[in-house]
């Protein structure tokens, strides 16, 4: 009979005061062992105010500089990390412990390397949490806020065709309940990987700053001969704002698709790119 693998969770803060102790809280009440957090902030808000948090298990830490967030997870493992599993957790994303559970047991397939479950906001309604690697169609649709003017169902139905062409699996897919099913990539929002792996990876690549990091992982998670997986029975909440409107929200948004398409894109596809106004 395997033994329970170990779980520490690592958590990049950023101006997170509002939310970070409940988060903490949360994560050491799901059954953490341990609780990272690095705080991105030049102004170490979530530092200061995780200073009067009596619980041995949190270890705080900030070079005062913001490293973006694989940055900030990669500083967590050069300074070591308890555990066998490490679970990443967004400061607005609260665990159980039947998500932290549900994610360690995945692992007992030594193939597993990834895993994440659903997302769902605090309204109730779900959050797109894994899916096919990055399609132009998908993100041109999203530049020109498609979402926005379509009925729910119909959204629905346009993100079933975003479908990986390994497995099948598409963007509505990991907005269901179901099986644990395959993904070509899951969210950072809530992502558990095994320790091994990352050092395998030699952590994130620090070419990304905000966006795309977990796809970028996962690929090369992948690519190194592991599952990645999406707990779908199993979801943990995230307070991000429900506006599917999201994949084209910032600058830092298409600077990370340039970075994943000059790594992993076709040349055809980095020129349709360009000309579709998505990268510069």
């Amino acid at each position: 009979m395997n033994s329970m693998p170990t779980v520490s969770a690592i958590i990049v803060a950023y101006d997170s005061e509002e939310l970070i102790v409940r988060c903490v809280r949360a994560a050491l009440d799901a059954g953490v062992s341990n609780v990272y957090v690095w705080d991105n902030s030049p102004k170490l808000g979530s530092v200061e105010t995780l200073n009067d948090f009596e619980d041995q298990r949190l270890v705080v830490l900030s070079d005062g500089k913001n490293h973006g967030f694989g940055g900030g997870i990669n500083r967590v493992l050069e300074r070591g990390v308890t555990g066998d599993l490490v679970l990443l957790v967004n400061p607005d994303c609260f665990v159980t412990t039947d998500v932290v559970q549900e994610l360690s047991g995945l692992f007992d397939d030594q193939r597993t390397g990834i895993a994440a479950p659903r997302m769902m906001y605090e309204n109730g309604a779900p959050g797109i949490a894994g899916g096919p690697f990055p399609s132009l169609a998908k993100e041109f649709f999203a530049k020109l806020r498609v979402d926005e003017i379509l009925p729910a169902a119909v959204k629905r139905q346009l993100l079933a065709l975003f479908s990986s062409k390994r497995n099948g699996f598409s963007l509505a897919d990991s907005m269901k309940p179901g099986a644990p099913a395959s993904a070509d990539w899951v969210s950072g929002f809530c992502m558990m990987i095994r320790k091994s792996v990352l050092a395998e990876l030699d952590g994130f690549d620090e070419d990304y700053f905000l966006y795309f990091e977990d796809v970028d992982i996962c690929r090369r998670a992948s690519l190194a001969g592991y599952d990645v997986k999406l707990a779908r029975n199993f979801a943990a909440l995230h307070l991000e704002s429900t506006s599917t409107t999201a994949v084209g929200k910032s600058s830092h948004y298409y600077k990370g698709l340039s970075v994943y398409l000059a790594k992993h894109g076709t040349f055809t596809q980095t020129r349709m790119a360009r000309l579709l106004g998505l990268t510069k």
